[in-house]
């Protein structure tokens, strides 16, 4: 895949590779999609109790080329091997960053500089961090399950993964 034909698909409104309008797809279609199943087929997982965050995001990454085009990790099954990946490319920025719409962002929710979560940045408003994840609790407390999540200030955010680096 040419990568430059990603960022040009005018099917796309939201951000320029088409990831943030496939996961807001896949969270119509599919929510709550409780254990992720659909998105645990890919690797071959069949437990429930899988976490699949990371799943989910490379599911969207998957089916939206960035992975084919080396956009975003074919190694992405878990969040520290996703993370590392963006710092050897030097695409990763702490949470002072104010995201764009389809960068990746990273949860360190139990503050050991680590992460153990992350999503899909559907945009920044300036006062919350508007997200699509899996593997996380929905509207009514449910647990792992595929939510749209507002969180505060960035609450828990360690930092961000830009395809292609800050312009």
């Amino acid at each position: 895949v040419d990568p430059m034909t990603i960022f040009y698909q005018s099917t796309y409104s939201f951000d320029s590779t088409g990831l943030v309008q496939f996961a807001l797809n896949e969270y119509t279609s599919e929510a709550p999609a409780k254990y992720g199943m659909k998105y645990k087929q890919m690797y071959g997982i069949t437990a429930q109790s899988t976490a699949w965050c990371t799943l989910f995001v490379g599911y969207c990454a998957k089916n939206v080329g960035l992975i084919d085009a080396d956009l975003y990790p074919s190694n992405n099954s878990w969040v520290p091997d996703v993370w590392n990946w963006f710092k050897a490319k030097n695409w990763w920025v702490d949470k002072s960053y104010n995201p764009k719409p389809g960068d990746i962002v990273l949860f360190d929710f139990d503050g050991n500089g680590r992460p153990e979560h992350i999503g899909i940045v559907e945009y920044w408003d300036g006062t919350k961090l508007h997200t699509i994840e899996g593997n996380t609790t929905g509207i009514n407390g449910e647990s792992s399950v595929l939510a749209k999540k507002a969180r505060g200030n960035k609450y828990g955010v360690l930092g961000f993964g830009i395809m292609g680096g800050v312009a």
